[in-house]
Parts: structure tokens; sequence; C-alpha cells
């Protein structure tokens, strides 16, 4: 509430050991930057009223030094560096700007609300009219504020970079009032590569970056879910995103699709307030190397809320494995029991442990349906699995 943010701002939070953690307090509320937290679980914090002030500091620069990267940008609010210090390398082409706003001309012959052309770039506006950039520094990292005008649009958007995370999220809000134009922004990475990897349910895809049959040709846009990787034997980068399904990667340039500003069947389509998040991650290695968590904790971020008791914490179910995801934990349709689904992420097999946070009296292999197969193996509270690559395993836990 208003009157328990007036009563503990300022104040330092502590975790369930009685460690500080790194704190901002805004004039909602407060944000925390802790350590991980258990997969569909619970972690408790408490906050000692008024122990201390958190300063925040405005900087005037038009370039940042982090513990991961050092990043520059002109005055039209594009990205014209990042300097990856860990790999010790550029990250973009040189003479290239990423984080570019590009606004294409969308009038397709039919389908409007729906269908591109693969002619769309042929008619392509750069957004330069950047009013404003603000750099503030606090506890966690940094943050970039960059507002932009395009005819009778606005975008405002904040830049985060972190102390403790080399990912980099682009926060934005768009007041988008054109027609039949489609808004874009677009990410150029210095690596030499043939294809792109993508996200999908469950597993992912891989789509040349070519145009050099008519096959290729069509798959100029590529509909993805969490994020698209593009990397050389060793060093790569990830574009991330909470809410946006359409991808473009030509080359070394990938693009993601913001908003598309049809006028059928209804004339005023996404002219309206849009809020969404997109993220980079520059990496070592290939998209295993990070990608798939990254865009699970951009799009599942941690909630919290007021009670609980100091130095709880809670799982509800966990397993070890980097390349198992543990994607549902649900009730049973018939409410008796629970299911746990759980996929296998990298393409490669995996032997793990499935520990349940739950009391059950019996597991079975079960269908989409929850039809009840096998019987699972059970030790100790745990359940041994073997999956093979992308494989997807349904369980049900019955009391």
């Amino acid at each position: 509430s208003e009157d328990e943010v007036r009563t503990y701002a300022g104040g330092r939070v502590l975790d369930a050991e009685g460690e500080e953690v790194k704190s901002v307090w805004e004039k909602d509320g407060v944000r925390i930057w802790t350590k991980e937290i258990p997969s569909f679980a619970f972690a408790s914090f408490r906050v000692e009223a008024g122990a201390r002030e958190t300063e925040k500091e405005t900087i005037e620069t038009s370039s940042i030094e982090t513990p991961y990267y050092q990043i520059a940008w002109n005055e039209a609010g594009q990205l014209t560096r990042i300097f990856d210090k860990k790999a010790g390398r550029e990250v973009f082409p040189e003479g290239k700007c990423a984080n570019e706003l590009q606004v294409f001309e969308d009038k397709p012959r039919c389908f409007d609300a729906w269908e591109l052309e693969p002619t769309i770039d042929l008619k392509k506006e750069i957004v330069e009219d950047c009013t404003s950039v603000k750099v503030r520094q606090d506890a966690i990292g940094w943050q970039v504020d960059f507002t932009w005008k395009y005819h009778k649009s606005e975008i405002r958007q904040t830049m985060c970079l972190y102390e403790e995370n080399p990912r980099i999220d682009f926060k934005t809000e768009v007041d988008w009032q054109e027609r039949q134009k489609l808004l874009k922004t677009s990410f150029p990475v210095d690596v030499r590569a043939v294809d792109a990897r993508f996200d999908i349910q469950d597993g992912n895809i891989r789509r040349p970056i070519t145009r050099n049959t008519s096959w290729e040709a069509a798959k100029f846009e590529v509909a993805a879910h969490k994020w698209v990787d593009l990397w050389e034997t060793g060093y790569g980068m990830a574009v991330l995103n909470d809410c946006k399904y359409g991808h473009s990667v030509l080359d070394g340039s990938m693009a993601l699709t913001l908003i598309k500003s049809g006028i059928e069947p209804n004339p005023t389509t996404d002219q309206e307030e849009h809020f969404f998040t997109y993220a980079l991650l520059p990496h070592a290695g290939d998209w295993r190397n990070g990608t798939v968590r990254e865009a699970y904790c951009l799009n599942q971020p941690a909630l919290s809320f007021h009670g609980g008791k100091t130095g709880s914490e809670f799982s509800l179910a966990s397993v070890a494995a980097p390349n198992v995801v543990l994607e549902t934990v649900q009730q049973a349709e018939d409410g008796d029991g629970w299911i746990v689904r759980l996929y296998e992420c990298y393409g490669r097999r995996a032997n793990v442990r499935l520990i349940p946070g739950f009391p059950f009296a019996q597991a079975h292999v079960c269908n989409i349906l929850e039809e009840n197969g096998e019987a699972a193996a059970a030790e100790n509270g745990a359940i041994a699995l073997s999956l093979k690559p992308y494989q997807i395993v349904t369980l049900r836990f019955g009391r």
C-alpha cells in the first residue's frame, strides 16, 4: 500500500540469511536484485524501515561502461557500440547502428491485419527525431531514457543495464497513431553465420539468413516466441522479447517486428498505447549458453506481495539439468492430483531427477489428455527421468 511504501521507503532489504540485497526505492515500491530463486518457488525478504536512503545519480553522457560492456549511442538514440569486455570483441559491425527503429509502408494486397509483402523493405524510414536522453545510475545498474517523435506518434524507451547480469533490456512504451505503418527494431551483429535459431513452443527451429532461393526468400519473416539467436563458433547474440513474435534475419542483422497498424477489418488497429520489453543477450558459445534461461526470466518475472513469514522458502517442483525446462505445474483437470510437464530444450539427451515439493502417493507418465500410462520410478520423493532430444514428458501425481 502507499502507506507501507512511505513507512519503509529508504529501508534496507534483507534476505532469509539476514544479508542485505541491492535495492532501489521507487514511488510505488522497491526494486531488488536477489540471488537465484528456485523454480516454481517463493522466497521471503524483510525490510528494515528507514535504515538508509537510496541515492540516484543523473549522468550527462553518451556512453556507459558496466562490468560487462562499453556502450555508446548517437544523437538519434541509436546504439553505435557495444564492446563485450568478457569476450574482448565488438558486438556490432564497424559503422553499423543498433536498436535502430525502422518504419515501413505496409499495404499488403490482402489480409491487411496479418499479411506482409516480401517487398516491404523497399519503403523504409528511420526514426531519428530523438527529443530526449536521460541517464541514471543506482545500486542495481543504469537506466537510459530515450524519447522519439515520429509524425503523430511518440516512442519512450528505457535501456536497462545491470551490475550482475549481461542482459540489456529495452522497456518500451509507444503512443502509436499511424495507419498502415510497420514498426521494427534492428540489431546487426558481427558474426559469420548461415542460419539463425528461433524459439518455438517446447523447442526451436533453424531458418536461413540468406535469400539465395525462392524457398529462402519466402522465409523473410519468421514466427517465433521468446528469442532468436545468431552465432558463429564461439560467440553470438540473442534478441529476446516478452510479447512480439515476428522476426526477420538477413545476413548479419536481426529485426523484431513491434507494431503492425493495419486498417482492415479494424480501421484503427494498433492506434493506441503499447507496452512491451525486448532485450539483447551477447554470449560466448552458441544459443545453448544462457539464451533459453534468460528468455524465460524476461517472460516470467518474479512477482512480489506483502506478507508471509521471514526466512520462509518453498519450491513447488524443480529439476537440476540446464537443458530441461520445467514448463508447467497445474492441478489436474478432474481436480484429482497434479500435472507436471517438462521438455528437453538443447537437442541432446538428459538424465534428470524431478523433485516435487508436494506430497504424492503415486506418479504416472500421462498423455496430453492426462490419462495415465506407465508408472514413473520414484525414489526418496524424486522421479528419475531419461529424456531424448526435444522430448516432452507429462507426469500425473496422485494423492
